[in-house]
C-alpha cells in the first residue's frame, strides 16, 4: 500500500504547479451527482454511459439572481479509457456564460479493490455582457466605464483532475482553468480553481447505507467547504443534508427508478446576511445510467461512484 501512496503523492505533486485561486465558477449542491462538472477523472465513473441534466436556480427574490443549467455525459470504454462532454449555461445578473468542453480519463488498477485515474478537459467560455442595462447613479455626467451595448469574448479553458478509490473510499482533486493565473484573469477568462473531493460508503445493513462527502473549493483568497450526509434506502430513493460553512444548509432527496434514474431535489436554506433578503435556492437534477453489460461481456470495470 505505501507504494500506491507514494505514486499517488507523485502525480498530485505533477498537479500543484496549475493550482491557483478563484471563485467564478457554478456553485452546486448536488455536486456528488454531477462530479463531472469540476472533475474530468470522474469520467466513466459508473463503468457505462450516463447523462445528467441539472438545473439550479439562487437567490430567490433578486430579479437578476444567478440561475444555471449542466449538461453531462459520459462513458466508459474496454481499452481506451473514458470519454465525456460538459456544457453549461450560466446567468448571473446582466452576464451570461456559456461552457463547453470535452473530457477524458484513463484508470490504472493497482489491486482489486484500488484505482487512480487520471482526467484531463479542454474548451472554450463563450462571455456576454448587457452593457444597455445598466443605469448610471449620475445620469447627467455618466462615468465614462460604462458602456451602453453588448460585450461579447470568447476564451479556451483547461482542466486536469485525479481520483483515487480504495475499498469504499473516494478522494479527488481538480484544478479548472489551469491556462490561467488570477493575476491575468479577466471577467470572460476565469481564474484558476482547486477542488478537494472526499466521499466514503458506509454499510449500515443490506438495505441502508450512508455516504458522507466532503468538497471543498478555494480561489481568491476564499475557502469554501460543504459538509454533506446522504442516507440510501433499498437503493430505491434517498434523503440527506448538507452544510456550506458560514453560508448556508440544504436539504436533499431522491429516488432511484429502475436503477437507472436518478431523479433528486435540494433545497438551500441561506445563514449568511443575504437571509433577509432572498428565500433560498432551488436545484433540480435528472441521471440516466445504461446498466453495465460486465457480465454477458466479461469486461469488468470497478465503479468509482457510490451514489
Amino acid at each position: 500500500m505505501k507504494t500506491y501512496i507514494l505514486r499517488i503523492g507523485i502525480m498530485i505533486a505533477c498537479c500543484l504547479p496549475f493550482l491557483a485561486q478563484a471563485q467564478n465558477d457554478l456553485q452546486q449542491t448536488n455536486y456528488m451527482f454531477n462530479e463531472l462538472e469540476f472533475n474530468p477523472a470522474y469520467a466513466g465513473a459508473t463503468g457505462t454511459f450516463r447523462a445528467t441534466l441539472l438545473a439550479r436556480k439562487q437567490w430567490l427574490a433578486f430579479p437578476t439572481s444567478p440561475c444555471s443549467q449542466t449538461l453531462a455525459v459520459d462513458g466508459a470504454t474496454k481499452r481506451f479509457g473514458s470519454f465525456g462532454m460538459v456544457a453549461v449555461n450560466d446567468m448571473l445578473g446582466y452576464q451570461h456564460f456559456i461552457h463547453a468542453k470535452a473530457l477524458y480519463s484513463y484508470s490504472v488498477r493497482f489491486t482489486e479493490k484500488t484505482v487512480l485515474t487520471a482526467g484531463a478537459s479542454g474548451g472554450m467560455i463563450y462571455y456576454s455582457l448587457d452593457g444597455g442595462r445598466f443605469e448610471a447613479q449620475d445620469k447627467v455626467n455618466p462615468d465614462p466605464v460604462l458602456f451602453d451595448d453588448v460585450q461579447t469574448d470568447l476564451r479556451p479553458t483547461f482542466d486536469v483532475g485525479l481520483q483515487f478509490l480504495h475499498s469504499n473510499l473516494s478522494l479527488g482533486l481538480s484544478a479548472q482553468h489551469v491556462q490561467r493565473l488570477l493575476r491575468s484573469a479577466t471577467v470572460a477568462d476565469h481564474p484558476q480553481h482547486l477542488y478537494v473531493y472526499g466521499q466514503y460508503k458506509w454499510d449500515w445493513t443490506d438495505k441502508l447505507y450512508g455516504v458522507p462527502t466532503l468538497w471543498v473549493k478555494y480561489g481568491s483568497n476564499i475557502l469554501q467547504t460543504d459538509v454533506n450526509m446522504n442516507v440510501y434506502f433499498n437503493k430505491k430513493f434517498w434523503v440527506g443534508g448538507t452544510y456550506r460553512i458560514g453560508e448556508s444548509a440544504a436539504a436533499l432527496a431522491g429516488i432511484i427508478l429502475g436503477e437507472q434514474w436518478y431523479i433528486g431535489y435540494s433545497y438551500d436554506f441561506p445563514i449568511s446576511d443575504l437571509t433577509r433578503y432572498n428565500y433560498g435556492n432551488h436545484e433540480i437534477f435528472v441521471s440516466f445510467r445504461l446498466k453495465p453489460a460486465a457480465a454477458q461481456s466479461g469486461f469488468y470495470q470497478s465503479t468509482r461512484l457510490f451514489n
